[in-house]
């Protein structure tokens, strides 16, 4: 019987290590209106993270960067095209401010000198989206991609 009593009381204790080891693992949040808050991170059964906020690190190291452009009024990557004998091409987006800095790579030789300049709307003030300029007009279509980043 004591034998017994043994083995009973060591499959409780191990039951209870099993469950201290879960809890210890569990992340233990209060919600407000059924919402997780901004600064929590939270990771699906694939074990991806998600965080709504924004995510600060002193150095970032990945294998590979992807973008999601979810929202298509503020998109932040893109490609575009210069036309046959046209010397810009307008890209709207309400992702630029004036913190923005708009890297853009062309496909091939765009033939002359390239820049960009910030489109404002004149009546509010408010940012639009960006210019490709060419110094002459496209001898062929010229393909580009483009990426803002903000800087903080």
């Amino acid at each position: 019987m004591l034998e017994t009593e043994n083995m009973l009381t060591e499959k409780i204790l191990s039951h209870e290590d099993r469950i201290k080891a879960l809890e210890d693992r569990m992340a233990v949040i209060s919600l407000s209106n059924g919402e997780i808050p901004d600064s929590v991170m939270t990771r699906d059964m694939n074990g991806d993270a998600t965080l709504k906020g924004i995510f600060e690190a002193k150095e970032l190291v990945a294998g590979a960067y992807a973008v999601k452009n979810s929202s298509g009024g503020a998109k932040t990557m893109g490609e575009a095209i210069i036309g046959l004998d046209k010397s810009n091409n307008v890209i709207e987006t309400k992702a630029v401010t004036e913190n923005s800095k708009i890297f853009v790579t062309f496909e091939s030789d765009p033939g002359s000198r390239f820049w960009i300049e910030k489109e404002k709307d004149e009546t509010t003030g408010e940012y639009t989206g960006f210019k490709v300029n060419l110094s002459d007009s496209a001898k062929e279509d010229v393909r580009f991609s483009w990426w803002i980043v903000e800087e903080k």
